[in-house]
C-alpha cells in the first residue's frame, strides 16, 4: 500500500510539472459547457439523445490527446526535475526581493587581523574550498564573517552562512542548509540533490561554521556540492581540517604579541593587536579605562599568559570593572574560574574558557584525552622523542603515537613550531595545558607523569654534561631549547634536595655558559644538604656553584672552592676530576691565587695526557693562559692564546675558541693597539652572540669600550656603556669582578667621563640606555661610525 501511495504522488508530481491539468480542467470544463450547451438546444433544433451520447464519446476519447499535447507546448519544462521546477517556481516568485546574504551583525569592533584578511583573500581566490582551523576561542568564526563581509560584492549571488553548532545530528545538515536557502524537500528526490541542483545556477560563497562535531558528515556535504556545482566557493570553519580533496586548510593564528625581552613603552605596546582587543573590552566594562605606562606591563602580560587567544582576552578584560589588570595577572594561574561570564547571547561554550576548551575535549577519544593530559607536562614544547618516551604508557605502537598526535594536532589541540634548526617542536598553548594539566591531576596520575618526565630530561642533562666538551655548540643550543622543561623538572623535585642536585650539578655548565647565573644558584643551593658519600654530584655542583656565585659576586664562592677542590683530591674519575680543575682553577685565578691555580691548571694537563684527550688537553692550557692574563703577562698569554685558537678550530670546540678569542683581545690591550683591540673584541663579540653567551657578550662590548676610550672616541664609548649598564641591570649582577679588569674600566671608562665632563657624559650613556642593547650591538660593530 505505501508503495503504491507514493507512485500515486509521484504521477501527481509529475502532471504538475507538465501543466497537464490546466489543458485536462479547461477541456473538461469546455467539453461541459458544449454538451449542456447542445442539450439545451436539442428542444429547438430537435437534437436526438444519440447525438449527445456520441458527444460524451468524442469527449472521452479527446481526452488523453488532451493529456499528451503539453508533453509538446511545454517541451522546455520537459527536462526538469520535480526539484528544479520547485526552484524555478520559488525564484520566480512575483516581487522576490534580492537578498545577498545573511551574516550576522555585530556588536563590537573587529580588531586587527589586516594581514590575516589578506591572506585568506588570496587563498579564497585560488581554492574552492577553504577551512580555517584553530583551537577554541581563536576568532575563526569572527574572522570568517568579517572577511565574508567584504567580499559580498563579489559574488552575484552573495554570502551565506551555515551555523552549526547547534546541529546534533549529522543527518540535519542538509536541512540547516536548506532553510539557509529557503529549499523545501520534494517526494522523489533528496534534500541534498535539490540543494546541489539549486546552488549549480549560483555564485555565491557558502560559510559552513563550527563543523568540527559533525566532521565526517561535513564532509561528504561539501564533497557533493563542490563535485556538482560550478561556481560555488565554500568556506568553513573547524577545530581540524575536513580532509575533502583539494582543501586548503589554514589555521587561524593568535593575536600579535611583541617577542619576549622587548622594551617597550605604553604606546608600543598598544600596536599589538592582543592589546587592543584588551583595551577595546575593557573600555565597554569602565568607560575611564586607558592604557597607561602603570598598567600596560600587566595587560601585556595578561594577553601573553592567554597566549593572544580573542576569546581568552576578551574574558579577561570583562574582570576589568572587578580587578585592575595586576590582580588579574596574580589569578591568571587560576584562569577558569576566573575567566567566566561572557556575553549572554554567546554560545553556552563560549561564555566560559573551561566551556570552550570543553567543547573540544569532549570530542577526543579515549586514547586521545589521556595523549592530551599527559602533554601538560612539558614546558616550552617538546619533540618526537620525548613525546613516544612519555606516551609509550598508553600504547607501545609507535606508528599508533604518531597517529594520536598528529590527531591533536589536527584538532587544534597541539601546535607545530620549527626551530632555528629545522627541527619540529609540538607545543600546547600555555591556556590549553593549563585545562589539560587540571585534567591530569583529576585523572590522578600526575605523579607518575611527572616521574617520567623528571627521568627523561635528567637523562637528556647528563648526556650534554657528558658530551658537551666534544659537542658544545649543539648542546647548548638543545638546552636553551629545553631549559623550560629542566626547570619544570626541577620544581617538581624541589621536595627531593638529593634528586634536584642531581639534576642540577650536571646543568650547572650551562648556565654559565648562558648566562642563567641567579637561577643557576638557586638550584645548586642545596648543595651543603647532600650527602657526603655522593661525592660526584658533590664536586659537580660545587665546581659551577663556585663559578656561578663569583660572576654573580657572591663572597661564599671562595669558601664553594675550598670545599670543592678537597672533594675532587678523592674522586676516581680521572676525566670528572679534569673538568673541575679547569673551573677551579679559573677561580683561584680569579681570586688571585696564582701560584693554587698553576697546580691545578698542571694538575689537569698531566690529566689530560694521560688520558690522550685533546680537548682537555686545551682546557688546561686555556687556564695557564688565564692565569697569565690576569698577571698582566701578555708575552707568556698571547702566544699561548694564538696556539690555543689554532687548536680549538682544528677540534671545532666553539667553547674553547670563545674563551681564547677573549684573551687574544685582552693581549691587544695590554699592548695599548687601541684599534687591534677594538678589532679583535668585536669577533669575540660576534662569536658569544652566536652561540647565545649574552653576559659574556657583554664584557666583549666592555673591551670594545676600552678599545675606543684608548682612541679617543669617547662618545662612542659612553654610549655603548650605557648600554651595557642597563643590560646588567636587567641581568641583576655586577660587571666582571677581576682585578685588571676593574682597573681598566677606571682608566678607560672612568678616563672618558672625566675628558667629556659630567654632562655630556649623562647625554652620551642615556642616548646608550635608550638605543636597547641589540641596536647598541649593531653600532658597536659598526667599526667606523663613531
Amino acid at each position: 500500500m505505501p508503495n503504491n501511495l507514493t507512485q500515486l504522488s509521484l504521477f501527481w508530481q509529475e502532471l504538475k510539472r507538465r501543466k497537464v491539468l490546466p489543458f485536462v480542467i479547461g477541456y473538461i470544463a469546455a467539453c461541459f459547457a458544449i454538451i449542456e450547451f447542445v442539450r439545451g438546444a436539442s428542444e429547438t433544433f430537435s437534437v436526438s439523445e444519440s447525438t449527445i451520447r456520441l458527444l460524451y464519446i468524442f469527449a472521452t476519447i479527446g481526452l488523453p490527446v488532451v493529456i499528451v499535447l503539453p508533453w509538446f507546448i511545454n517541451r522546455k519544462r520537459l527536462d526538469l526535475s520535480p526539484e528544479e521546477l520547485m526552484l524555478q517556481e520559488f525564484n520566480s516568485e512575483p516581487n522576490r526581493k534580492k537578498v545577498l546574504h545573511n551574516l550576522p551583525a555585530h556588536l563590537s569592533g573587529f580588531i586587527g587581523r589586516e594581514n590575516e584578511m589578506e591572506t585568506i583573500r588570496e587563498i579564497v581566490s585560488e581554492n574552492r574550498l577553504v577551512t580555517l582551523t584553530g583551537a577554541g576561542g581563536c576568532g575563526k568564526t569572527r574572522l570568517a564573517i568579517q572577511f565574508a563581509t567584504q567580499v559580498i560584492p563579489e559574488y552575484a549571488d552573495g554570502v551565506w552562512m551555515v551555523e552549526l553548532a547547534q546541529v546534533t545530528v549529522p543527518d540535519h545538515i542538509d536541512q540547516a542548509i536548506a532553510e539557509v536557502f529557503g529549499i523545501k524537500e520534494q517526494p522523489g528526490s533528496t534534500l541534498i540533490q535539490i540543494i546541489t541542483h539549486y546552488l549549480n545556477r549560483k555564485n555565491l560563497l557558502l560559510i559552513l561554521d563550527n563543523c568540527e562535531h559533525l566532521i565526517t558528515a561535513c564532509s561528504e556535504i561539501v564533497e557533493q556540492i563542490l563535485k556538482s556545482t560550478e561556481h560555488i566557493s565554500i568556506m568553513s570553519t573547524s577545530r581540524e581540517a575536513l580532509n575533502v580533496a583539494d582543501e586548503v586548510a589554514w589555521r587561524v593564528p593568535s593575536l600579535s604579541l611583541p617577542e619576549n625581552g622587548k622594551e617597550l613603552s605604553a604606546n608600543e605596546i598598544n600596536q599589538y593587536e592582543a592589546v587592543q582587543l584588551f583595551v577595546t573590552r575593557a573600555k565597554s566594562k569602565q568607560q575611564e579605562f586607558v592604557l597607561s605606562d602603570q598598567n600596560a606591563w600587566p595587560v601585556l602580560q595578561i594577553c601573553k599568559r592567554l597566549d593572544g587567544i580573542p576569546l581568552a582576552i576578551e574574558l579577561a578584560a570583562s574582570r576589568v570593572g572587578v580587578f585592575n589588570p595586576e590582580v588579574i595577572v596574580e589569578r591568571l594561574d587560576d584562569r577558569f574560574r576566573l575567566l567566566t561570564g561572557g556575553s549572554r547571547t554567546a554560545l553556552e561554550r563560549h561564555k566560559t574558557l573551561q566551556a570552550t576548551i570543553d567543547w573540544s575535549y569532549d570530542l577526543l577519544s579515549d586514547h586521545e584525552k589521556e595523549i592530551f593530559r599527559l602533554l601538560s607536562v612539558f614546558m616550552g614544547g617538546f619533540d618526537l622523542e620525548a613525546y613516544e618516551n612519555m606516551c609509550s604508557v598508553v600504547t607501545g605502537d609507535r606508528d599508533e603515537l604518531t597517529d594520536l598526535l598528529t590527531g591533536l594536532i589536527e584538532k587544534s589541540l597541539v601546535v607545530t613550531r620549527t626551530t632555528e634548526e629545522s627541527d619540529y617542536r609540538y607545543q600546547l598553548l600555555e591556556t590549553i595545558r593549563h585545562y589539560a594539566k587540571e585534567k591530569l591531576l583529576e585523572s590522578e596520575k600526575s605523579e607518575a607523569a611527572r616521574a617520567s618526565h623528571f627521568q627523561y630530561y635528567y637523562g637528556l642533562a647528563e648526556q650534554a654534561y657528558f658530551e658537551n666538551i666534544e659537542r658544545f655548540e649543539y648542546w647548548i643550543v638543545r638546552l636553551e631549547v629545553e631549559h623550560e622543561n629542566m626547570i619544570a623538572a626541577l620544581e617538581w623535585s624541589r621536595n627531593d634536595p638529593e634528586r634536584r642536585l642531581q639534576l642540577a650539578s650536571v646543568l650547572g655548565w650551562f648556565w654559565n655558559d648562558h648566562s642563567h647565573f641567579r637561577l643557576g644558584l638557586d638550584y645548586l643551593k642545596d648543595l651543603e644538604t647532600f650527602p657526603d658519600d655522593k661525592i660526584l654530584i658533590r664536586v659537580r655542583a660545587m665546581t659551577y656553584s663556585g663559578l656561578l656565585s663569583l660572576v654573580s659576586g657572591h663572597p661564599e664562592s671562595l669558601a664553594i672552592s675550598e670545599k670543592g677542590i678537597e672533594l675532587c683530591n678523592g674522586l676516581n674519575n680521572k676525566s670528572e676530576k679534569a673538568k673541575a680543575l679547569f673551573y677551579f682553577s679559573i677561580i683561584k685565578a680569579i681570586l688571585q691565587d696564582y701560584k693554587t691555580a698553576e697546580d691545578l691548571a698542571t694538575e689537569m694537563k698531566e690529566i689530560a695526557v694521560e688520558l690522550k684527550d685533546d680537548f682537555l688537553l686545551l682546557r688546561a692550557r686555556t687556564a695557564q693562559t688565564y692565569i697569565h692574563i690576569y698577571q698582566l703577562q701578555v708575552d707568556s698569554a698571547e702566544p699561548l692564546a694564538e696556539q690555543n685558537l689554532k687548536d680549538a678550530d682544528a677540534l671545532n670546540d666553539s667553547m674553547m675558541n670563545q674563551w681564547n678569542l677573549h684573551c687574544y683581545s685582552d693581549c691587544a690591550l695590554m699592548r695599548k693597539d687601541y684599534k687591534e683591540t677594538e678589532k679583535r673584541y668585536s669577533v669575540a663579540l660576534k662569536t658569544n652572540l652566536e652561540i647565545g653567551n649574552h653576559f659574556q657578550s657583554l664584557n666583549e662590548l666592555t673591551g670594545m669600550i676600552y678599545g675606543l676610550s684608548g682612541q679617543g672616541r669617547y662618545r662612542k664609548a659612553l654610549r655603548l656603556q650605557g648600554a651595557v649598564d642597563a643590560r646588567l641591570n636587567e641581568f641583576g649582577i655586577p660587571m666582571f669582578q677581576i682585578k685588571f679588569w676593574l682597573d681598566w674600566f677606571e682608566e678607560y671608562v672612568n678616563g672618558a667621563r672625566r675628558a667629556v665632563g659630567e654632562e655630556r657624559t649623562a647625554q652620551y650613556e642615556q642616548e646608550g640606555r635608550q638605543l636597547g642593547f641589540d641596536k647598541a650591538v649593531e653600532y658597536a660593530l659598526d667599526l667606523e661610525k663613531d
